[in-house]
């Protein structure tokens, strides 16, 4: 196996390298989600999958206690959108009201 240091930003990999993908927890450090989605999505061969763990609903005192230059909670839609914008086709199999929101989304084929 070989260990790729690198930003969501521009990752060091060439277009439609990867069948899939996995983000748990970090969308809450990307200053924002497009940018980052649109990457992973290049990244992805046609018809790849990406995998998003990610907590929507926070409590308010708990986010209130995370410095917010540092974490963002994104919405689920907010989310979804960026996907779908991205060029991805997105499976909400589960919307975060009481677990963390799990996304599938798979890369269109174009």
């Amino acid at each position: 196996m070989e260990v790729v240091l690198s930003g969501v930003e521009s990752l060091p990999f060439p277009d439609n390298f990867f069948d899939k993908a996995q983000c748990v927890h970090v969308l809450y450090f990307w200053g924002d989600l497009e940018g980052p989605l649109h990457e992973i999505a290049r990244v992805l061969k046609p018809v790849g999958r990406l995998g998003l763990l990610f907590r929507t609903n926070a409590d308010p005192k708990a986010i209130a206690s995370f410095p917010p230059e540092i974490y963002r909670f994104p919405a689920l839609a907010d989310v979804s959108a960026a996907l779908e914008h991205a060029g991805m086709d997105v499976d909400v199999v589960r919307d975060g009201a009481d677990e963390p929101a799990l996304l599938l989304a798979t890369k269109r084929f174009n």
